[in-house]
């Protein structure tokens, strides 16, 4: 049996961002589920249809793992999302650097034409827990790279 693994590209961008045990993934997912229409998943949440509820919310629990877990100057945050913007003003709330998100990287030249959501996936599977939604994408994630599902 053949095990996945990421491309090339997306290796050596992991490799070049360095994630790991100390780091935190973030998947955050505005976009309907199947089944969900997004304002019952927002609803659920305690959340209004302004994304920036949104990004309180997943803000107030990076900086609540932050907390918990207890200072470490090499904790990061890699940041998925299917809304850019969002992903985005998550940057905002932390100290530069502490937020990575795939826009980041991808207008480097040497990392051109890599697939952002591949990216994504892969990064979030070389942390150690990912905080986020119940979606296909965080769960494959997860069981890629054995991180704590949260």
């Amino acid at each position: 049996m053949q095990q996945l693994k990421p491309s090339k590209r997306v290796q050596k961008m992991l490799d070049h961002i360095g994630l790991g045990e100390d780091d935190i993934g973030v998947h955050i997912r505005l976009r309907e589920m199947a089944g969900v229409k997004r304002e019952q998943t927002l609803q659920a949440e305690g959340c209004t249809k302004d994304d920036t509820a949104i990004v309180e919310l997943f803000v107030k629990s990076m900086k609540r793992f932050d907390e918990e877990l207890g200072p470490n100057p090499k904790r990061r945050f890699w940041v998925a999302a299917d809304v850019k913007h969002v992903a985005e003003a998550t940057k905002d709330k932390f100290p530069r650097g502490n937020v990575l998100i795939a826009e980041d990287l991808l207008g480097m030249e040497e990392f051109e034409d890599v697939n952002p959501m591949g990216l994504d996936l892969w990064a979030l599977a070389s942390t150690s827990m990912i905080i986020g939604t119940t979606s296909t994408f965080a769960r494959s994630a997860a069981v890629l790279g054995k991180p704590t599902k949260l």
